[in-house]
């Protein structure tokens, strides 16, 4: 392991929201601890568990504190535009599909395969990376390799 940390890319957005999901909770937190004091030790048999719900909470709030001490956003203005980076919005033609895809290329934090939020670390956000318009490329895949072309980056 070596003394300096490594960044996590992360798009602008997404540091944002895991920066005001860290306020929030911090916020929760407070209040809850602030409710069970007010509530005192007889009432807390009438709380669901007191001390777990603020344990999960500690437990969410050190992640985020984590992520976000790794995490290093990606601003917009340093992209070159047409290039596939952390924040692109990636249309692409796998060669056996019909339909192409959009992708979302992403830190790792930010991955949700349901919208199309794709982590710059996956075998296919790391082959798009760099690639532009045109670009055909191999992407090992768990199904073996697979050919996709660029279609639009944004």
């Amino acid at each position: 392991m070596t003394d300096v940390e490594e960044k996590v890319l992360v798009t602008e957005e997404g540091w944002e929201r895991l920066r005001e999901e860290l306020l929030g909770l911090l916020q929760e937190r407070r209040s809850r601890i602030e409710e069970q004091t007010s509530l005192g030790r007889d009432a807390e048999s009438d709380v669901l568990d007191p001390q777990s719900e603020i344990a999960t909470l500690e437990r969410r709030i050190s992640q985020l504190e984590t992520v976000l001490s790794q995490a290093e956003p990606v601003r917009r203005a340093k992209i070159e535009p047409g290039v596939v980076n952390v924040g692109s919005h990636v249309i692409v033609q796998w060669e056996d599909d019909q339909m192409p895809e959009t992708y979302m290329v992403v830190g790792p934090p930010e991955v949700s395969v349901q919208t199309g939020r794709i982590s710059y670390e996956s075998p296919v956000g790391r082959a798009l990376m760099g690639r532009r318009v045109g670009d055909e490329i191999e992407v090992s895949t768990p199904g073996g390799m697979r050919r996709l072309n660029v279609i639009a980056v944004s």
